[in-house]
């Protein structure tokens, strides 16, 4: 068939033939793309979460006298205020009354950790099952 490689056609759920699974060059050229599609999107979720531990202590805010204050800064203010240390929940308001939260940066930190402890899950679990297909012969 295509590329001088025979396939087996084998029949489909649905009615007439197809090839039958893990054979033929076009499955093997997919798996190769997913596999580097995969490492690049860790390798971006891991700049990602890199950048919001970072951020967390970068300066966030300014007053007109100078200071200024970074996200752990801000965790901090609210921690010996005794006040929620996460996010501050009238933070933002409007003429209207309506108000928007803003993170600290101890929420920030935690959640750029949590995504770079997915991203490793992750990208362990893609190495593990790569190499459990390359044993089997699938790739």
């Amino acid at each position: 068939m295509a590329d001088g490689v025979a396939e087996r056609l084998e029949p489909s759920g649905v009615g007439g033939t197809s090839p039958g699974p893990h054979e033929g060059t076009v499955a093997v050229a997919a798996t190769h793309n997913w596999r580097k599609r995969a490492l690049l999107a860790a390798a971006i979720s891991l700049l990602a979460s890199g950048a919001m531990v970072a951020a967390s202590f970068m300066p966030w805010l300014s007053s007109g006298g100078g200071r200024t204050l970074s996200g752990w800064d801000i965790y901090e203010v609210q921690r010996d205020a005794g006040h929620n240390v996460f996010f501050i929940s009238r933070f933002f308001t409007d003429p209207e009354g309506r108000s928007v939260p803003f993170l600290t940066g101890r929420s920030t930190l935690l959640s750029g950790l949590g995504l770079a402890g997915v991203t490793i899950i992750f990208l362990t679990l893609n190495i593990m099952l790569r190499r459990s297909q390359s044993r089997r012969g699938f790739c």
